[in-house]
């Protein structure tokens, strides 16, 4: 922090002039973060001095990327692949694009390989896939955002009866064996059995009322808490 009542008027007219720049400059250069708030704010544009000194942190080598750069790097995204948060949005934000190295990184937290999947690749993937099921609740969520019914995910969501119970009701719409051996002997079975039931009731009217079953699905996203169809492959 200055020091402002130790400043001499002569040092006050110099700083505010810009006369100290090289001097502050440095001292910014200390720390990336610093160091990219001073390309950010005070340059307004790339350096190779508070370019390099940002990319010493990942999380800076990112704001440098994405604030100033605005282009990719093959130097910033390997940084950025020490974390999976960074190489998410790396894909994102700054490829814009699915890459093998920044899809891999990405989806060592199950989150965030539902959202690369969802969001990057826009499609199912293998790397995805198996990262979201490294937790049911994940598995349960990349079914229902991605892709529907699937032997794998519906695997690891059943690793939690009521997940299980869950997959049956929003992403199966209908019985299947590994869902029903997970909710057995649980207090959820005795729901899987009326949730069935009704869903079963709901399906016909559905059918009754033209609604092609065989050609439409009903999906459930459970951050709209709400029914929409959606045309099935």
């Amino acid at each position: 922090m200055l020091q402002l009542d130790l400043m001499t008027p002569e040092e006050a007219v110099k700083l505010s002039l810009g006369e100290y720049g090289d001097k502050l400059r440095e001292v910014a250069l200390r720390e990336p973060k610093w160091a990219f708030r001073f390309a950010r704010d005070v340059d307004k544009r790339m350096r190779e001095d508070t370019k390099e000194a940002a990319e010493k942190e990942p999380l800076y080598a990112f704001f440098y990327a994405y604030d100033i750069t605005k282009k990719p790097e093959d130097e910033v995204r390997v940084k950025c692949l020490s974390c999976p948060t960074l190489a998410f949005n790396y894909a994102w934000e700054i490829d814009k694009a699915p890459r093998d190295d920044t899809r891999t990184a990405a989806s060592k937290d199950p989150t965030l390989a539902v959202d690369y999947a969802r969001c990057v690749d826009k499609k199912p993937h293998v790397i995805t896939r198996k990262g979201a099921c490294a937790k049911p609740e994940t598995a349960l969520r990349y079914a229902l955002l991605v892709e529907g019914p699937n032997d794998i995910t519906r695997k690891a969501a059943c690793h939690s009866p009521s997940l299980a119970l869950d997959y049956m009701l929003r992403v199966d719409f209908g019985e299947h064996a590994v869902t029903r051996t997970a909710v057995a002997g649980t207090s959820f079975e005795e729901d899987y059995d009326l949730l069935l039931a009704n869903l079963t009731e709901e399906i016909a009217k559905n059918e009754i009322e033209g609604a092609l079953w065989n050609k439409w699905r009903v999906m459930v996203r459970p951050s709209e808490k709400k029914i929409f169809l959606a045309q099935g492959s």
